[in-house]
């Protein structure tokens, strides 16, 4: 399913990129994450550990709908799709935050209690 963490020795990666990470999907789902760098330096390992967290984080939403967006301008037979893409995304995440915390935590009845008075 997952498929991390691939270096092969004297890899050349496109252009500048000293990190490559490629997301695929297939059909049922599965989803294959390949992740290859160009060396073991120390300076790679800190751009790998800043690209692993930022992909979690979520600071790459941004950049990714402006490219959705420009792309539906590009080519109006993309619109429809990507607009579907788009909410669908929108409702997965809206389901996901609300799972995140309940509204009324058990502490919140319990500050003030003495435990051990009977």
């Amino acid at each position: 399913m997952f498929d991390f963490f691939k270096k092969s020795k004297k890899l050349e990666l496109e252009d500048q990129s000293v990190i490559n990470v490629r997301f695929s999907v297939d059909p049922f789902g599965e989803v294959d994450i390949d992740i290859d760098w160009i060396s073991d330096e120390d300076s790679v390992a800190m751009l790998l550990a800043t690209l692993l967290h930022n992909i979690n984080n979520g600071s790459y939403s941004t950049p990714t709908v402006d490219i959705l967006s420009k792309t539906m301008k590009e080519d109006e037979r993309l619109k429809t799709f990507i607009s579907k893409a788009l909410i669908n995304w929108q409702n997965i995440s809206a389901a996901e935050t609300s799972k995140e915390l309940p509204v009324v935590r058990p502490s919140d009845f319990s500050y003030g209690i003495n435990k051990n008075e009977q």
